[in-house]
């Protein structure tokens, strides 16, 4: 076993005898689905000091739309009863500066920066990071509203929020949109 992979174990061990590595019992009835990028340092459990179980994470760099990532928020709210969806964004995104920089990619990161640009286009080059991330983010929950008909229905008839947010790396504070 590799040395990281010894320290994610030693973690599970710590998480066990503390009491925190097992979801709430009863019924799995999560207060939001939250897409959040890969960043690792956005945690959205901690960022809301709610336990296993109660969070609904989709992960995504950059916190984009895809099909996949609208399918797994259709599962939260339409089989969990999710009566929140959120979108979290945050300061010093790679992704969102990927697509600012508009750099060379290889690979599927391309990709992500392909998405990421559509919700930027237009903004002047000059833009800070922090309002691109913020653009992104509402791009995002336009899309969803707007591709998802599910969602979208739901929130229509009063039954789900969607909303969007950016997580401040620098003070902790989440800030909604």
């Amino acid at each position: 076993m590799g040395k990281a992979l010894q320290q994610l174990m030693a973690g599970n061990d710590r998480a066990l005898s503390a009491g925190q590595a097992l979801p709430q019992p009863g019924e799995r009835r999560p207060t939001a689905a939250v897409l959040a990028c890969t960043d690792e340092r956005v945690v959205p459990q901690a960022l809301f000091d709610h336990p296993p179980g109660k969070i609904y994470s989709v992960r995504m760099a950059g916190n984009v739309y895809t099909p996949e990532v609208a399918g797994s928020l259709e599962i939260a709210v339409e089989r969990l009863g999710c009566p929140l969806v959120l979108v979290l964004g945050h300061t010093d995104c790679t992704a969102v500066h990927m697509a600012m920089t508009r750099e060379r990619l290889d690979g599927k990161a391309y990709e992500v920066a392909r998405l990421v640009r559509h919700a930027i286009d237009g903004l002047p080059a000059n833009t800070p990071l922090v309002q691109a991330v913020e653009a992104n983010v509402r791009y995002v929950t336009g899309q969803l509203r707007e591709r998802s008909r599910p969602l979208r229905e739901r929130e229509s008839a009063g039954l789900l929020e969607i909303a969007g947010a950016v997580y401040e790396i620098e003070t902790g504070r989440v800030r909604v949109l």
